[in-house]
């Protein structure tokens, strides 16, 4: 069976401008090797026919690479802001002709779910239904509504319901059997003016087509708005890079002791009525334990210490020096002090919190660890949170740390702390502890973001590290996050 993979080119990549991008959003890298393009090309065998609908005042440069596609074709159109089916339609005379044709939009990423793209006897909506980060509290998409388990409409930028995330969502791949049928459609659509948002959609054209039938994908991610992409690169990043991380830090000894801080309440999972306590919560691809994840991206020369609350379980005893506080301390740094109390003066550690870890540059650590007496770890953290006063923020120049935020939104071009540290010995972290012990209220918590600030204020030598990759699972909406993530690359 021959057909056709037809892509929609004609826009102009507003958002992306705005936001600073050189690059049209189709030729945007994903990675070291593939585009947004080619992400939804690599879908397809390179046998079948690829047409791309362009503008007829398109750069050269992006031309050049259009060109470069095996069995590949270019058509020229008039510019317009009419949206994606009035693209196709200005291409009719091309488009008529074809049978078996795959329309896709420019900035869409998709896994088939056991699909064979062969005898494809009826019209398709390519559809995901689930949870997705970027759909959690967004239903401005395409949703379709079934009737008796078959395709019944479909409508574009709403859903039928407010539990959209139930709703067959359109991925924005489509497949018309017939050419001469969809341009006929589409040529109704526009005499009959039926816009959304001042567009035409294709999508539309499936309310008036016999035969049609919704296949859903494996997964699906939309990367058409600048903080979506960046979401998603980041994750491909993780994906590409994680396993030989892994495998270099595990004979890595860059610290005489390693902590796991774990004894927290866990208050905003009680608040979502998860029961289990945090650290102990199946995260990923492989079902772990949050801390056993944690641990996979730590060194494994030597036991980590894990300090606990009052929980003693067989995983933790066989996997870690467990330490288990009677009762409550106040927040984060005197929980870790407890332990940080007991080690030799002379001795590094590196303090890692539960519910996050970094993957980072492992040379450039060593370098820092030379001429630091405390390294922070930072972020430029993309993630949906990164808007809320849940974190701290540190600037630096030449990885010198000079500012620190605490609990505060994101200031300038400062960068997360994301909750890991290293400390040269036990006597800077004491001395930090104790000023800002006597300084505290009674009711103020103490991180160590606050012993970072005051060993500022102590003429510490404090350097920051900037990862490469940050994963924060401390909350529930965060961990959903890196479930689906994980599993969405990890999957076959």
């Amino acid at each position: 069976m021959t057909y056709n993979v037809v892509i929609p080119l004609a826009g102009y990549g507003t958002r992306f401008k705005q936001s600073g991008y050189k690059n049209l959003k189709p030729f945007l890298k994903v990675d070291g090797k593939n585009s947004m393009l080619d992400l939804i090309l690599n879908n397809f065998p390179s046998r079948a026919k690829k047409i791309f609908i362009v503008r007829n005042n398109l750069e050269n440069k992006y031309l050049k690479i259009l060109q470069k596609y095996k069995n590949s074709e270019v058509l020229f159109i008039k510019p317009h802001k009419l949206g994606p089916l009035y693209t196709l339609f200005l291409a009719r005379h091309r488009l008529y002709e074809l049978k078996n044709i795959f329309i896709s939009y420019c900035d869409i990423h998709w896994k088939w779910n056991k699909f064979k793209l062969t005898n494809l006897n009826s019209n398709i909506i390519f559809c995901f239904k689930g949870w997705h980060p970027f759909t959690a509290d967004n239903n401005n998409y395409a949703f379709c509504k079934n009737k008796n388990n078959k395709f019944f409409s479909i409508k574009e930028k709403e859903s039928f319901t407010k539990s959209w995330q139930k709703e067959p969502l359109s991925i924005g791949l489509f497949f018309f059997k017939k050419g001469e049928e969809m341009i006929n459609i589409f040529e109704k659509i526009i005499k009959e003016k039926m816009l959304v948002n001042k567009e035409y959609f294709p999508s539309l054209a499936f309310n008036y087509l016999k035969n049609t039938q919704i296949k859903y994908v494996k997964n699906f991610c939309h990367i058409g708005k600048p903080d979506y992409y960046e979401i998603f690169k980041k994750w491909k990043k993780f994906k590409d890079i994680k396993n030989n991380f892994k495998k270099k830090i595990k004979k890595l000894r860059f610290a005489d002791e390693i902590l796991i801080l774990a004894a927290g309440e866990s208050k905003r999972f009680i608040k979502e009525k998860i029961k289990i306590p945090k650290f102990l919560c199946r995260t990923g691809s492989h079902n772990l334990r949050m801390v056993m994840q944690v641990k996979d991206y730590l060194p494994s020369v030597k036991k980590i210490n894990l300090v606990s609350y009052k929980k003693k379980q067989k995983i933790l005893t066989d996997n870690f020096n467990l330490f288990c506080l009677q009762k409550r301390t106040d927040g984060q740094a005197s929980s870790a002090f407890q332990i940080i109390n007991r080690l030799s003066n002379n001795k590094s550690f590196f303090v890692n919190c539960c519910d996050n870890f970094s993957i980072f540059d492992l040379n450039n650590f060593r370098l820092l660890k030379r001429k630091s007496d405390i390294i922070v770890f930072s972020s430029e953290n993309v993630e949906t949170d990164s808007q809320t006063k849940d974190g701290s923020w540190v600037i630096a120049s030449s990885n010198k740390v000079k500012k620190i935020y605490l609990k505060s939104s994101k200031v300038g071009f400062s960068k997360r702390l994301t909750g890991n540290f290293y400390f040269k010995n036990k006597e800077i972290f004491t001395k930090c502890y104790n000023t800002v012990n006597t300084k505290k209220n009674s009711n103020n918590e103490i991180l160590i973001d606050n012993l970072v600030k005051q060993a500022i204020k102590m003429k510490y030598k404090v350097y920051t590290i900037n990862d490469k990759i940050y994963v924060n699972m401390g909350t529930p909406k965060l961990l959903k996050e890196f479930n689906f993530w994980e599993n969405y690359f990890d999957a076959g």
